[in-house]
C-alpha cells in the first residue's frame, strides 16, 4: 500500500539502495534552533570525514551513509560547545542541544566576495548587498539593474525577458497593490534593508499562478544571538535635493525573535514627455503634438515589525504588523499644437496638477508546527487594507491660430479607491522516504476593490462631455487554489519536482445595485515541473515548464482617466480577459558561468496602454489590450571574471527574440522585436577597505508596450564604498547615469495597423549623485561558519 502510495503521490518509482538516511535537529540550550550548524559524519577509528551538512533556519538535518557505517556525528558551531554521538545501527534520528562555550570569541568577523548573481534551476538571484552603485538606492533601481528585467515608470509596469504582468513578492508574500502603487513601494523601499532579489521565471506549484513570472524581494532578517541592527541614511540631489533614513532593531533571547525595520525618504527629480501624432483623414495630415515638463517628489515611509515565540520545541507563533504612507506629487506645464482640421488649428498651454497618495496597513497571524522532523504544518492568515487618494487638475488655455480667438477649460479628476483583502493559507510537508518530500496546501483570498472616478469641467469645455466618464464601481474576486507536489532525489545526481495547482476564480464588476460589467467564473490548471541532474562538484544541467496565469488588474479593468494633454486620454478597459502562459527553460551551470535557453507563449497576451484613436475628436486613447499571443525565445549567459584579488567582472548577456500576433491573422500582421541586453559590473578592491564599482546597462530594442517600437536604452553608473575601521559604518558615494542618456524612444510599427502615426520620448531624468552612510550594532556573532559563495506571495495584483 505505501508503495502505491508513494507511486501516485510522488510521480516517481522509488528505487531502493543499500543505504540509510538519518536525520536530527540542533537546538541551543534554551531550545530555540540553532541553523547553520556544522553536522560531519567522521569514521572509526581514524575519525577521518567522509561528509557533512549544515542545519537549516530550523535546526534540522539529513545525511545518507552506508548501512554499514561505523563512525559517529559531530556538530560544531562558533561560540558553542562541539558534541558528538557515536552512529547506533537501526537508530535514525539524532538530537543535539549545544550550550555557549565559556571561552568564546567576543566578536568575529567574516569576510567573503559573493557572486552578485546566483542560477537555480527555476530562478535567478540577485545578491543586492554585494554591489558598491545599491548603496543609499531603491528596490526599484536595483531591479532597473537586473538582467532581464524592464520596468516602465511611466506606465508603471514589470516585465521579465519580455513576459509583461510580472508580479512581485515581499519575503513571498505577494504584494497586492495596483501596478502604480507597486512601483511607488518599490521606489520607497531601501536597498539596505534588501538581501536579494529573486527573478523567479518557473515558480513551483506552492505559490499563486498569478502573473507571467514572480519577483521576490528577501529583506534583511535576524541571524544573530541577543541584540542588534542597522542605521543609515542617505543625501541624494538629482534637480532638487532629497535624503533617506534607515533603521532596523533585532531580538533574539529565549523564546522570543523580534525585529523592527523602518525607513523613510523623499526623492524629486524632473523628466519630460514628448509626443506627436499624425492622422491621416480624407487626405490630410492633422498633428497632435505635446511637450510636459514635469517636477515630481515622492515621499515615503516604511514600516515592518513582528514577533515569533516558540510555545516548545514544535511550535511556533507568529505575529507581522507591516505598512507603508507614499506620497507621490508632481507639477506640470504642458504646451503643443492640435490641428481640428487643416484649417483650424489650435495651440495650447496648461499646468498639471496631480497627486498619488497610497496608504497600506497589514496584520499577519502564522503558526510553524513541527510535527516530526520529518513533517511540518504552516498555517497564515492575513488582513491587508489599501487606501488610495489620487486628485488632479487640468489648467489649459487655447489659441486659436487663424482667429485668433482665446479659450480655458478646467478639468477636475479624482480618483479615491479603497482595497480589503482577507487572505487564508494552509501547507504541509513530510518526507515520506529518504528520496521523496511531499508539499501539499490550500489557500483562499477574498478581495474587496471601491473605485470611485469623478471628473468636473468649467470654463469653455472644448473638450465634450468629459463628466461622463464618471463612474463608482466595485470589484469582488475570490480566488480558491488547492496544490499537490513533490520532490523525489533517485540518487546524489538527480533531482526531480512536480505539482499541479488549481484555482477557482469568481470576479464581478460593475456599479452597486445594478448590472454587472464583468461576471466571470472560471477554474484552471496549473502544472509544473523540474529536472536537474548534477554534473561534477559544482556543475548542473536543468529542465523546467510550467503554466501560469495574468489576470486583468483592477486597474486595467476599473476606469480611470488621466490627460498627458487635451487630446490624449489613458483610461481602463472591462472588456479584459486573462492570458495563460507557458514557460520552458533550460540551463546548464559548469562551474561559476551559466547559460539559459528559454521559451514562453502567452495565449490573449495583455498588452498596457495600447493606442487607439476618435477619429471624430481626433482623441488619443491609450489602454490595455488582449492580443492573439506573444511568443518569447531566447537566452542568457552569465559569465564572472576575477583578476587576482583587486578585480571582480559580471557580466550577463541576455538575446530575446518577442513575437507577437495582435489579430489572430497567421503571419500577416506578426509583429517581431530582437532585443540583445547587457548588465555588467566591474569592482576593484584596493587598500584601506577601499572599492570602486563601474555598473553598465544596455537593452538594444526592448520590449515593454506591445505594438510599439523602443529605441535602444542605456545608463552608467558608479560607485566607491570606504569600510570606516571595525566598527565605523561604510561610507558610499553613488553616481546614477552619470551620462545621462536614461531615456525612452518610441513609435509605432508598421505592424501595429492603427490608422494613425505616433513618436514620442519619455526622459526619466535620472542623473544624479547621493551619498550614503551605514553602521551595524550589536551582537554581531556570525552562527555559522561555512559561508559559501551563494546566498516564501500575498502583498502585487490589487493592480
Amino acid at each position: 500500500m505505501k508503495k502505491y502510495l508513494h507511486i501516485l503521490i510522488g510521480l516517481f518509482p522509488i528505487l531502493f539502495y543499500s543505504q540509510q538516511e538519518i536525520t536530527g535537529r540542533v537546538v541551543e540550550e534554551d531550545s530555540i534552533p540553532l541553523g547553520f550548524t556544522n553536522v560531519m559524519l567522521l569514521s572509526l577509528p581514524d575519525s577521518v570525514f567522509v561528509k557533512g551538512t549544515t542545519t537549516d533556519e530550523e535546526g534540522t538535518f539529513e545525511l545518507k551513509l552506508d548501512k554499514d557505517f561505523n563512525g559517529f556525528l559531530r556538530v560544531s558551531s562558533l561560540g558553542y560547545e562541539t558534541r558528538e554521538i557515536k552512529v547506533v545501527s537501526g537508530k535514525n534520528n539524532y538530537n543535539f542541544q549545544l550550550p555557549v562555550a565559556m571561552n568564546q570569541l567576543e566578536d568575529v568577523t567574516v569576510s567573503f566576495r559573493q557572486q552578485l548573481f546566483e542560477k537555480r534551476p527555476d530562478r535567478l538571484i540577485v545578491n543586492v548587498q554585494n554591489t558598491v552603485s545599491a548603496a543609499g538606492g531603491t528596490a526599484l533601481e536595483i531591479l532597473e539593474k537586473s538582467p532581464g528585467v524592464g520596468i516602465d515608470r511611466q506606465n508603471s509596469g514589470i516585465s521579465l525577458n519580455g513576459k509583461q504582468g510580472v508580479q512581485v513578492l515581499i519575503n513571498g508574500k505577494l504584494s497586492r497593490l495596483p501596478a502604480s502603487a507597486v512601483i511607488q513601494m518599490l521606489n520607497g523601499m531601501s536597498s539596505e534593508n534588501i538581501e536579494n532579489i529573486e527573478l523567479i521565471t518557473n515558480p513551483p506549484a506552492k505559490y499563486e499562478a498569478s502573473g507571467a513570472a514572480l519577483i521576490n524581494i528577501n529583506l534583511l532578517e535576524n541571524e544573530f544571538s541577543g541584540t542588534n541592527g542597522s542605521y543609515g541614511g542617505h543625501l541624494a540631489y538629482n534637480d532638487d535635493m532629497g535624503y533617506g533614513l534607515n533603521f532596523s532593531l533585532n531580538n533574539r533571547a529565549g523564546k522570543w525573535n523580534s525585529f523592527i525595520n523602518y525607513n523613510s525618504s523623499l526623492s524629486q527629480n524632473k523628466n519630460e514627455w514628448y509626443s506627436l501624432n499624425r492622422l491621416n483623414t480624407n487626405g490630410e495630415i492633422l498633428i497632435n503634438e505635446a511637450l510636459l515638463d514635469r517636477h515630481a517628489s515622492q515621499f515615503n515611509h516604511n514600516l515592518r515589525l513582528g514577533t515569533s515565540y516558540s510555545l516548545n520545541d514544535r511550535t511556533d507563533l507568529n505575529v507581522l504588523l507591516a505598512g507603508f504612507n507614499n506620497k507621490w506629487k508632481t507639477n506640470d506645464t504642458n504646451r503643443g499644437l492640435i490641428e481640428i482640421t487643416r484649417d483650424s488649428t489650435l495651440s495650447f498651454t496648461g499646468d498639471i496638477d496631480e497627486k498619488n497618495h497610497w496608504k497600506h496597513g497589514m496584520v499577519g497571524l502564522g503558526m510553524d508546527h513541527r510535527f516530526s522532523d520529518r513533517s511540518d504544518l504552516t498555517v497564515y492568515v492575513d488582513v491587508l487594507l489599501y487606501d488610495n487618494d489620487q486628485p488632479a487638475i487640468f489648467d489649459i488655455g487655447f489659441l486659436n491660430l487663424q482667429s485668433r480667438n482665446t479659450f480655458k477649460d478646467i478639468i477636475e479628476t479624482r480618483k479615491n479607491t479603497e482595497i480589503s483583502i482577507l487572505v487564508g493559507k494552509v501547507d504541509y510537508s513530510v518526507n515520506l522516504s529518504e528520496k521523496l518530500k511531499l508539499e501539499t496546501g490550500a489557500k483562499s483570498s477574498l478581495s474587496e476593490f471601491e473605485n470611485d472616478f469623478q471628473v468636473a469641467q468649467s470654463g469653455d469645455v472644448l473638450q465634450g462631455d468629459l463628466e461622463g466618464l464618471s463612474a463608482f464601481l466595485i470589484l469582488d474576486e475570490d480566488v480558491y487554489a488547492g496544490y499537490i507536489s513533490s520532490e523525489f532525489n533517485p540518487n546524489e545526481k538527480w533531482n526531480f519536482a512536480a505539482g499541479i495547482r488549481y484555482e477557482h476564480t469568481l470576479t464581478e464588476l460593475g456599479p452597486p445595485g445594478e448590472a454587472l460589467i464583468v461576471d466571470r467564473d472560471y477554474g484552471n490548471i496549473f502544472p509544473n515541473f523540474t529536472a536537474n541532474r548534477k554534473i561534477g562538484e559544482d556543475g548542473n544541467l536543468s529542465f523546467s515548464y510550467g503554466r501560469r496565469i495574468a489576470r486583468p488588474t483592477f486597474n486595467d479593468l476599473a476606469p480611470f482617466a488621466f490627460f498627458q494633454n487635451p487630446q490624449t486620454l489613458f483610461s481602463g478597459n472591462s472588456n479584459l480577459l486573462p492570458a495563460i502562459i507557458d514557460n520552458l527553460e533550460i540551463s546548464f551551470q559548469p562551474a561559476k558561468w551559466w547559460v539559459s535557453l528559454s521559451y514562453s507563449h502567452t495565449k490573449d497576451f495583455i498588452a498596457a496602454f495600447q493606442p487607439e484613436l476618435d477619429e471624430e475628436t481626433g482623441t488619443q486613447l491609450f489602454r490595455a489590450a488582449n492580443l492573439e499571443y506573444l511568443r518569447s525565445y531566447g537566452g542568457q549567459v552569465y559569465l564572472p571574471i576575477k583578476v587576482g584579488d583587486w578585480l571582480d567582472f559580471q557580466n550577463t548577456i541576455s538575446l530575446f527574440n518577442i513575437e507577437i500576433n495582435p489579430y489572430g491573422n497567421g503571419n500577416e500582421d506578426l509583429f517581431k522585436n530582437l532585443n540583445f541586453g547587457y548588465q555588467g559590473s566591474a569592482t576593484f578592491f584596493m587598500p584601506n577597505d577601499l572599492s570602486f564599482e563601474v555598473n553598465a546597462n544596455y537593452q538594444s530594442n526592448p520590449s515593454w508596450w506591445g505594438l510599439t517600437d523602443l529605441q535602444p536604452l542605456y545608463r552608467f553608473d558608479l560607485g566607491i564604498k570606504k569600510k570606516l575601521g571595525e566598527n565605523g559604518g561604510t561610507l558610499s558615494l553613488v553616481g546614477t547615469d552619470v551620462l545621462n542618456t536614461y531615456k525612452w524612444e518610441w513609435q509605432n510599427p508598421d505592424e501595429a495597423g492603427t490608422d494613425f502615426d505616433f513618436e514620442g520620448y519619455y526622459h526619466l531624468g535620472l542623473q544624479g549623485i547621493r551619498l550614503n552612510y551605514t553602521r551595524n550594532f550589536g551582537n554581531r556573532r556570525l552562527k555559522d561558519v561555512t559561508i559559501d559563495s551563494g546566498s516564501d506571495e500575498e502583498q502585487g495584483r490589487v493592480n
